[in-house]
């Protein structure tokens, strides 16, 4: 959302897109990298069928959200007026992107849980090394909007037809989700 706003901005250097957008994007997967770790934590003791389980009942509410067109971000508004500010600096990005990762927690909590649980029954240094892969997985999206948007100059429309099939998005994602749980449960 920060990239998109921030390209949409005129008179804004894509040199100050790209360094406001990639302190927001290193910002989110340095926190989501902490709170896996926590997770990971927190599950080694739990078994893998529930991955299974919370993978499914999270797929359920993301795909039901993403046909109802709710929001799954808490204080979606206030964080968009943030965003477009003008005056957005690479210190305001990072914490914002920091403050985004726990609304975005709602958002992809139920996946994190499930890659949580299965990976903490590895070894630490392998469940570090995929917990970096799966953050990298996670950002990989914002990196591409922000240096889309930076290269080109009609952002606006793009921005708007990713903002009009978020909930085709947020259904298949769902239903993603939904088929990896029940293959966790039956595979075990």
């Amino acid at each position: 959302m920060l990239l998109i706003a921030l390209s949409l901005k005129e008179n804004i250097s894509k040199r100050k897109i790209y360094a406001v957008g990639l302190a927001f994007v290193a910002a989110i997967y340095i926190s989501y990298y902490i709170l896996g770790v926590g997770l990971v934590i927190l599950t080694k003791t739990i078994p893998i069928w529930i991955a299974g389980a919370v993978a499914i009942a999270f797929g359920g509410y993301t795909f039901i959200t993403g046909y109802l067109e709710k929001s799954r971000i808490v204080g979606k508004k206030e964080v968009r007026r943030n965003i477009f500010r003008k005056e957005a600096t690479i210190f305001g990005a990072f914490s914002l992107g920091v403050l985004i990762s726990f609304t975005l927690l709602p958002c992809s909590a139920g996946t994190y849980l499930a890659y949580a649980i299965l990976i903490s029954k590895v070894g630490r240094t392998l469940t570090l090394i995929l917990l970096a892969l799966y953050n990298i997985i996670f950002i990989l999206p914002l990196l591409i909007i922000l240096f889309t948007m930076g290269s080109i100059t009609e952002s606006k429309s793009i921005s708007q037809k990713i903002v009009q099939r978020s909930r085709e998005l947020s259904m298949a994602a769902g239903a993603i989700l939904i088929a990896l749980g029940i293959y966790i449960i039956i595979g075990m």
